[in-house]
């Protein structure tokens, strides 16, 4: 019915000169909501914003349900791409008002592809295939937003051929693990380090930022995080065992935050190595608690108890409310790259960061500084208390024997 309703809207455009706008959205992790809440939350949040897209939008064309979460618009009445791209920002902030379900206020935020014909096609199932790729695209890149460009296309082939080699050495446990140190600004210590995988596909890296979403959206994310907790946590006993009482860092996926065996997962980890817990930390975004923030706290109260050291990374670029981080059970916080750049010579990124840094000192937090590479960034580091810092000053990411070498250089007598 909707690919008859496209046609139609095609041939008319066709016929009067106009354009037709095709809108895919997809709502983001929408499954949690369902594994949360139950499938008959989930379906009346499904209801609401079916009837609420129906209300706003039925005058401009054609609105229906795919399946699932997904919604497709046919917008007839518009004269041109910016217009219609401003009713798809339109959709997203309609879709993002909270709905009250349940006696709860659910806000559910959504991806949206769009395409235009004729400029994108007139063949329906080819335009639904390309605001499809536009969606998904959107999606990879958190735009919210996304228009059909033809190196989607391209990109899917190539994100085909790097998701089913990504699985293959996934299980084979081919990815590598590199580290880097976190080192004291005022002494100079080594603390510890983040571990931090790396792939490679035929001989070239792809960088992280390629294929970690693609092993979210695989359900890889588990199967790479044991890998990385395991091989960081055996890394981690060979350091404690020369003498260097240090700790180990390793990034948890927001999809994890939901799965509530995680704890005991990482307790397992932790004894296999004959480690304590505080040999440990996890890294975990701001925007990965605020997407599923009963789950997430649930997940982190676990791991709090298990005594394993819990940082929000990147601090300051996500959404989350003062209120909530200041109930959260962490200890650690990590001041993103972007604040530390040009610290010194930016007043607003220096505001910034010593908001946070009072921050910490009021919540007993420490505060870790990432991407620091220049002396005088350090410095000012070190003159406002920073506890803690890494970055290209003091080491990029490097294997595991170089990450020893590095670290016996730095203990060696005539270093100290």
């Amino acid at each position: 019915m909707f690919l008859t309703a496209l046609r139609e809207a095609i041939d008319a455009a066709r016929e009067h000169g106009g354009v037709v706008g095709v809108l895919l959205l997809d709502l983001d992790r929408f499954k949690d909501v369902n594994d949360a809440l139950g499938h008959d939350i989930g379906e009346d949040l499904l209801r609401r914003i079916g009837r609420r897209l129906r209300e706003r939008y039925a005058r401009h064309g054609t609105v229906a349900r795919f399946g699932g979460d997904e919604f497709a618009l046919i917008i007839r009445d518009l004269p041109g791409e910016r217009e219609i791209l401003a009713l798809a920002e339109d959709v997203r902030r309609t879709v993002a008002r909270p709905a009250p379900v349940g006696g709860l206020s659910l806000v559910a935020q959504a991806s949206i592809g769009v395409c235009v014909a004729p400029e994108h096609g007139t063949d329906p199932d080819r335009l639904l295939r390309r605001a499809d790729l536009a969606m998904y695209a959107a999606k990879d890149s958190h735009s919210g937003v996304r228009i059909y460009d033809p190196d989607d296309d391209r990109d899917t082939a190539r994100r085909l051929i790097l998701m089913t080699a990504l699985r293959a050495d996934v299980a084979a446990g081919a990815l590598t693990v590199v580290y880097q140190p976190k080192v004291s600004p005022s002494t100079g210590r080594v603390l510890g380090a983040e571990a931090l995988t790396r792939w490679q596909y035929e001989g070239r890296p792809v960088p992280p930022d390629e294929f970690i979403p693609l092993a979210e959206r695989s359900g890889l994310m588990w199967p790479l995080t044991r890998h990385v907790l395991d091989t960081a946590l055996a890394e981690c006993a060979s350091w404690r065992a020369g003498g260097h009482d240090m700790s180990v860092a390793v990034n948890l996926s927001p999809d994890l935050l939901a799965d509530q065996t995680v704890a005991g997962q990482v307790q397992e980890a932790l004894d296999r190595h004959g480690l304590p817990a505080r040999a440990l930390t996890l890294e975990i975004t701001e925007n990965g608690i605020m997407a599923d923030p009963e789950n997430a706290r649930r997940t982190l109260d676990t791991l709090f108890a298990l005594g394993v050291t819990l940082s929000i990374d990147d601090f300051g670029t996500g959404h989350s409310s003062l209120g909530r981080l200041a109930h959260l059970p962490i200890h650690e916080m990590k001041i993103d790259k972007s604040f530390i750049r040009h610290i010194v010579t930016d007043r607003n990124r220096r505001a910034v960061t010593d908001a946070a840094l009072q921050l910490a000192r009021a919540l007993d937090l420490t505060v870790v500084a990432e991407g620091v590479e220049e002396q005088a960034e350090l410095d000012y580091l070190r003159q406002h208390g920073c506890d803690a810092v890494q970055g290209y000053l003091v080491s990029r990411p490097i294997p595991a024997a170089a990450f020893r070498d590095w670290l016996a250089e730095r203990h060696a007598p005539a270093a100290a």
